[in-house]
């Protein structure tokens, strides 16, 4: 599971782009990344390992041609292309335009990052990996949107087998509720955001201030072919850079009517470890694991008091 982005980058930077002030940013700080591609999706990681990454923002990249371009990345990481992000059109690259027109910055006028080689730390000359192709048509469509997305983020259980038509939770208020994975649970006064793109996520809390959780539903054949068994996909989730590397298996836990396998990785912050935690059970009548992922960001919230009110509702 990736980082939650928008607070990955604004720890490395305050400067980070968003919608409103996307485009008035001054230099401030600059540093190195490397685009990378996926099941036809491209991402833009800041970290050799790939555990920082730009997402939720726009970002002006300077790639190895020289030429610094506007990207923006959605709340998973996946790079944007050809539609428009609030009153800004993106082109089959992800590139702002204007008007049919890549718009570009110059070294003094704009933060950026560049693209270079991060295991070699050098600028990457390789055209192959210096800025994202044009969108293919082989690509992974969200509704009509022409999205760049990836099954490496998650699923999508709307193209599986099973007992039960899947279905996106219903969100009221703070009250979440499935009747395909089956559980019913309350956030209290916290809302959270229904994602129904199609990759996967089922629903999110990506907070400003405080810890984040993230709802998911991955194939458990998704590391192994043929693998059909939750300790199987556990292991192929802790040994991806995007999934949860770096944690390790706990004891399981229970919350409300569910037993979950539980994962925990350490975090370093200027004030000590902290730790966030992956919760993950089958979906009954289903080949897909519901993987709940809580970041803590440096903040103590962990949920549990939500999770302990998950309850069957079938």
């Amino acid at each position: 599971m990736k980082k939650s982005l928008k607070k990955a980058v604004l720890y490395i930077t305050t400067g980070a782009m968003l919608i409103g002030g996307a485009f008035s940013a001054k230099a401030a700080s600059r540093y190195d990344g490397q685009w990378c591609v996926e099941n036809n999706g491209y991402w833009f990681k800041l970290t050799e390992d790939g555990s920082t990454f730009l997402a939720n923002t726009w970002y002006w990249i300077k790639d190895s041609d020289g030429v610094i371009r506007c990207y923006y990345f959605d709340q998973n990481g996946w790079l944007v292309t050809n539609q428009t992000v609030g009153e800004y059109t993106l082109n089959e690259q992800g590139q702002w335009v204007v008007d049919g027109k890549v718009q570009t910055k110059s070294d003094a006028e704009t933060e950026y990052a560049t693209h270079t080689d991060l295991s070699a730390g050098k600028t990457a000359a390789a055209a192959s990996s210096s800025a994202p192709a044009a969108a293919a048509s082989s690509k992974t469509k969200a509704s009509s949107k022409n999205v760049v997305k990836a099954t490496s983020n998650g699923d999508s259980p709307a193209n599986a087998t099973f007992t039960q038509e899947y279905e996106n939770s219903a969100i009221s208020g703070g009250t979440v509720s499935n009747n395909w994975a089956n559980f019913k649970m309350s956030f209290g006064s916290t809302v959270p955001t229904s994602d129904k793109s199609g990759t996967g996520t089922d629903f999110f809390i990506d907070a400003e201030n405080d810890s984040c959780l993230y709802v998911s539903y991955f194939k458990l054949d998704k590391y192994a072919a043929g693998n059909t068994n939750i300790d199987g996909f556990i292991t192929g989730f802790l040994a991806d850079p995007r999934g949860f590397k770096g944690g390790v298996k706990a004891s399981d836990v229970t919350f409300g009517d569910y037993s979950f396998k539980q994962l925990t990785k350490a975090k370093a912050t200027p004030y000590g470890n902290v730790f966030d935690q992956a919760y993950i059970r089958q979906v009954e009548g289903t080949n897909y694991a519901m993987v709940i992922v809580v970041e803590k960001n440096g903040f103590d919230e962990d949920y549990s008091s939500a999770l302990n009110t998950m309850k069957r509702i079938r």
